[in-house]
């Protein structure tokens, strides 16, 4: 270095005000420098006592914008750096140097509570926020964020997230005024992601969430506020705030969805919520199911008839618990299979008869009648367990028939006399009826 450190610290703090009144200046220090993964926070920290530049290289980088944004001689970094010191400036990554302890899953949450299936409140501080994003534990999926935008970067376009910085810095201030309100942040572990096979493990006896290894976290909600929590707790580490966080395991269909049901502020159905708490792997198939297959609309959760009309197909109960009794489902790996496994099945069977299936069906066939799909459960389980191909799936199914007549359908307790639906079907009957189909082949 040419020049004393101390000395050009004092011609900083001198000069310091030409920059911090200039906030378009210090906007575009910040652009810049973000190059380096100098956070905004960062910058406002520096401008605020420069004595905290205790670094050769990032005091170059930021005499350099400095002498950039003003034209002031007294920040000519060709004044107090030799040029092999720049060349070394240029190879500077602040997150790298100010990790002392790289944070990493698996995470522990106390005090947090189940509220609905696989979806969890916890609290988290500004702190706690803050580290995960230093860490980049917190993704940006721009698959499931409402605001993206495309930037070209020489022969080619590239994703990058839409940032408020006006709201940025306002809320920044706000939690280190401690006047931010305690607002709900919403993270994603996204499915299939963990190491151990399941993203979100729950201890109900000490009420701890931990984010198992290998998950990613993707931000659903307050993108902003995760940047603001960043950028205060690099000002100042010691503030007393709180978030409230919902945590959840939604496949991306569902995030999406969460998106749209912010945008539109609208409530989670009731229905729905009853859903969410179910408690059994099988309602994760469904889940999937509803969101992503040929069942996708066509799964309802109201109580009493179909309503053929409006495109019902089966109720939740009949589909959920059909699985639960047809497929061995222990782990959440188990899930995936057995929900891509019946997407394809669907695919396979609606493909084939979409007259039978469709709003306009001929309801004096059974084929499309609700408890017929517990039949329909055991058949895929059936063939998924014999290792017989989904194209053998037609020539099944037309050799029943679905006429209300056919007297098996009285044994399987479907019909009762006179054609009439039976008012105690066995739900268990009719899917073992499905699988000696399977055994008969």
């Amino acid at each position: 270095m040419k020049k004393n450190k101390a000395e050009l610290l004092e011609v900083i703090k001198d000069k310091i005000q030409y920059i911090s009144d200039n906030r378009k200046a210090v906007d575009e220090i910040k652009d810049e420098l973000a190059n380096y993964r100098i956070t905004d926070g960062r910058v406002e920290e520096v401008l605020n006592n420069p004595d905290v530049l205790d670094d050769m290289r990032e005091l170059a980088l930021f005499t350099e914008q400095f002498y950039v944004k003003t034209g002031l001689q007294d920040f000519n970094p060709d004044n107090w750096f030799e040029i092999p010191e720049m060349k070394e400036a240029r190879q500077y990554d602040y997150i790298f140097e100010n990790t002392e302890e790289e944070m990493a899953f698996p995470i522990e949450y106390d005090k947090s509570h189940p509220i609905g299936r696989d979806v969890f409140s916890t609290i988290m501080s500004y702190q706690e926020v803050a580290e995960l994003m230093k860490n980049q534990l917190l993704n940006y999926n721009f698959e499931i964020q409402r605001e993206a935008k495309q930037i070209k970067r020489h022969d080619h376009f590239i994703m990058t997230p839409t940032i408020n910085k006006k709201n940025v810095k306002e809320m920044r201030d706000l939690i280190l005024k401690g006047e931010l309100k305690n607002t709900m942040l919403a993270f994603n572990a996204a499915p299939r992601t963990s190491d151990l096979g399941e993203e979100l493990d729950y201890d109900n006896k000490k009420n701890i969430l931990t984010i198992t290894e290998g998950t990613r976290l993707d931000i659903l909600d307050g993108f902003h506020r995760c940047l603001a929590s960043q950028q205060a707790y690099e000002i100042n580490p010691d503030l007393d705030f709180n978030f409230v966080v919902m945590v959840s395991n939604y496949t991306t269909k569902e995030a999406q969805n969460y998106q749209v049901q912010l945008s539109k502020a609208t409530p989670i159905p009731l229905a729905r919520a009853v859903e969410l708490a179910g408690n059994r792997y099988a309602d994760d198939v469904v889940k999937i199911l509803k969101s992503d297959s040929e069942l996708k609309g066509r799964v309802t959760s109201a109580k009493g008839r179909l309503n053929i009309t409006a495109g019902d197909l089966v109720s939740y109960t009949v589909l959920a618990d059909a699985i639960n009794r047809e497929f061995n489902i222990k782990v959440k790996l188990d899930v995936y299979e057995v929900s891509d496994y019946l997407k394809k099945f669907f695919e396979y069977l609606i493909g084939n008869f979409p007259e039978e299936f469709s709003v306009d069906r001929n309801t004096k066939s059974l084929m499309a009648y609700n408890k017929m799909f517990a039949g329909y459960i055991g058949l895929a389980a059936a063939m998924k367990e014999q290792n017989i191909e989904l194209t053998e799936l037609k020539l099944i199914i037309e050799d029943i028939d679905f006429d209300r007549d056919n007297p098996i359908w009285e044994d399987v307790t479907l019909i009762k006399n006179k054609g009439e639906i039976s008012n105690r079907i066995d739900e268990r009957r009719i899917g073992q009826y499905f699988r000696k189909l399977v055994s008969a082949k």
